[in-house]
């Protein structure tokens, strides 16, 4: 049976900084992981990068159409690059006019306020509108630190809306690897820095103020490999020739006692979501790191690894806020904070107190896991949804796709049982009636009352139907008739030309029903073929595309048998689902007006439920399904 033998799927779009980027890396990979590992569903993640795409019409409505769910982050998003092009002046480049369009539930997930400390660019006017209407409108929105949250209020976002949650990055397990050289007689140092932006991680002059700082920062490494037996290791974030520069550097002051990861390990990069957790790997072996780039620090924090940031950053100063480790901080915004005698100080600081130091850190991290482990929570909430018991066996059904039409988004389920397809919720009731009386019309673009050019649109089906009739049963001038659902009358005025003296349609529509009354003098009867009350009993009863628009199969099929002479004939045109694993890809198939969507499986059992038994069946020339019927006799 469909989807019996295994767990549902949820499709989780995922827009991030999917730049080839370590960091970037672990966090994709770690929200991932994290979300995979503790769902009862299959996830299927869709890649965005939010650098490189923008969020159009066309992919807002694909998102809202196949997806379960949006992912926003993490990362430090909050920040403006001029080349982007960004329409929101931050990562997410989406109009401002267009965020309400996002029909399924969007999480912004942790956060981050990245610019630099020295970065002279400005938002452009419409961020902060931006980031307040994000704000308001997402399910969930996060942020990875608290100065992150305090940014977003000083730009008018509500506060009571924004939850601090850690970086995903702390979280990601790390896969054993072996580092060449390593040894474990050592004093292990990671060392990392942030070669992109240089200028503006340095107060002017930037280039003098960083390479007295890359001095400095190699006089505490020496003073390490002579005083505490330590190596070095230098841990690269993107690989290549992007830190060739600082490699080149430290290795002019230190020589061989610095190794680097990507010379030693070539095979880790570039980096990759699929190596992410050999690089965490890498972190978890060194007993001190000194970090520039912020997922050295949160990978180290992670990794129960010490660890020093290094540089001017506001979000390593963050994240050790709000562990309350703020004294560790290798600043550089003057000169005095990063000699290398405050540098020693304050590594050997840690060194000595590393007992205390890791009682306070495993307190912070507990914090950390559970508020993690909460907002995965719910935001596994969101994708589970209690739908409508099947109406035709009363089992559970799942999710199958989501109503494709019109930009009206609705999900649509199938039964596990009987692989009856179904809108959820149904269209019924008062729903119903303001669907068939006031919009049904508008969304079809049909004229509010029938026309010449109405009726030649849809001469041909009704030529086809009248065809049908003819092939399956008598079809003569004394033949009574009842057209359930006869919208225009097309198919009864060809009817009318037959010479069928006794017709009648059914017909909600009221302007549809007066014209069909007035203009081709054929008796209607306004309303619901559920609510029918007529005492008569017909020789052929039609139903041309009406039960996928009706909830209530069982009453409204009660009536049609109540209706049928035992001698006479039903017949029922409905469009079909060919291969129940393959929904159609169409935009006309899943719709707000259809309550059901059939296979010949559910058909059948719908009709046999209903007391009929289907005698023939066919595909029509416009791709249909119809079959004619008889009712099945009582013993």
């Amino acid at each position: 049976m469909f989807a019996s033998r295994q767990r549902q799927r949820k499709v989780i779009y995922h827009a991030g900084a999917w730049q080839g980027n370590f960091g970037d890396s672990i966090i994709h990979k770690s929200i991932h992981n994290s979300l995979s590992e503790s769902s009862k569903y299959r996830m299927k993640f869709r890649n965005i990068n939010c650098q490189q795409t923008e969020f159009t019409k066309d992919l807002i409505e694909e998102i809202n159409r196949e997806g379960d769910l949006l992912i926003i982050g993490g990362g430090g998003l909050i920040f403006y690059r001029p080349q982007d092009n960004s329409k929101s002046g931050w990562q997410w480049n989406i109009d401002i006019n267009l965020i309400d369009t996002i029909k399924v539930p969007f999480v912004v997930y942790a956060i981050g306020y990245n610019q630099f400390e020295y970065d002279s660019s400005n938002f452009i006017p419409v961020t902060n509108g931006h980031l307040q209407k994000t704000v308001k409108l997402a399910t969930l929105f996060s942020v990875r630190d608290t100065g992150t949250k305090r940014e977003l209020i000083a730009r008018g976002c509500d506060g009571n809306k924004i939850e601090v949650i850690p970086d995903s990055g702390m979280f990601l397990p790390a896969d054993n690897i072996k580092v060449p050289g390593l040894r474990h007689d050592k004093l292990k140092v990671g060392l990392n820095w942030t070669s992109d932006r240089e200028n503006q991680a340095f107060p002017e002059p930037w280039a003098e103020n960083r390479d007295r700082f890359v001095k400095n920062l190699a006089e505490l490494c020496r003073h390490l490999i002579n005083e505490r037996n330590a190596q070095i290791f230098y841990i690269g974030h993107m690989g290549g020739d992007f830190d060739k520069r600082i490699i080149d550097s430290l290795r002019e002051l230190l020589g061989d006692n610095l190794i680097a990861i990507e010379e030693v390990l070539p095979s880790l990069f570039p980096s990759d979501y699929n190596r992410a957790q050999k690089l965490v790997g890498v972190y978890r072996q060194m007993d001190v790191v000194l970090g520039m780039r912020g997922h050295a620090n949160i990978v180290s924090f992670g990794q129960h690894v010490p660890f020093i940031p290094l540089g001017s950053h506001r979000k390593n100063r963050y994240l050790l806020e709000d562990i309350r480790e703020d004294r560790y901080y290798i600043d550089v915004r003057t000169p005095e904070l990063g000699t290398k005698e405050r540098m020693v100080s304050l590594v050997e600081q840690l060194l000595n107190e590393r007992n205390s130091y890791m009682e306070r850190h495993e307190k912070a991290y507990a914090v950390m896991r559970e508020r993690f482990d909460s907002f995965n929570r719910k935001t596994l909430s969101l994708l589970d949804k209690r739908y409508e018991r099947c109406p035709l066996c009363g089992r559970d059904s799942i999710f199958y796709t989501r109503t494709n039409r019109y930009g009206i988004y609705r999900d649509v389920v199938i039964c596990r049982n009987c692989e009856l397809i179904y809108l959820s919720p149904p269209v019924k009731d008062g729903e119903h009636n303001e669907l068939y009386n006031k919009t049904y019309r508008k969304l079809y673009e049909c004229p509010p009352v029938p026309d010449q050019a109405f009726h030649r649109e849809r001469e041909p089906a009704s030529l086809y139907r009248v065809a049908y009739i003819k092939k399956n049963a008598s079809l003569g001038k004394e033949t009574s008739l009842l057209d359930v659902g006869c919208g225009g009358g097309t198919f009864l005025m060809h009817l009318k030309k037959e010479g069928i003296r006794e017709m009648v349609g059914v017909e909600i529509d009221p302007n549809y029903a007066a014209y069909i009354e007035k203009e081709l003098r054929i008796n209607v009867i306004k309303g619901r073929l559920e609510d029918l009350d007529l005492n008569k009993a017909f020789d052929i009863i039609t139903a041309w595309h009406t039960l996928e628009h009706i909830w209530d199969l069982n009453k409204a099929l009660s009536v049609v048998r109540r209706l049928l002479k035992d001698t006479g004939r039903l017949f029922v045109e409905v469009p079909l689902i060919f291969d129940v694993n393959k929904p159609p890809k169409d935009k006309v198939t899943f719709q707000i007006a259809h309550n059901y969507y059939f296979t010949r499986k559910s058909l059948n059992t719908v009709l046999r439920m209903a007391g009929f038994k289907v005698l023939a069946s066919e595909v029509t020339p416009m791709n249909f399904f119809v079959v004619c019927c008889r009712k099945i006799q009582a013993r």
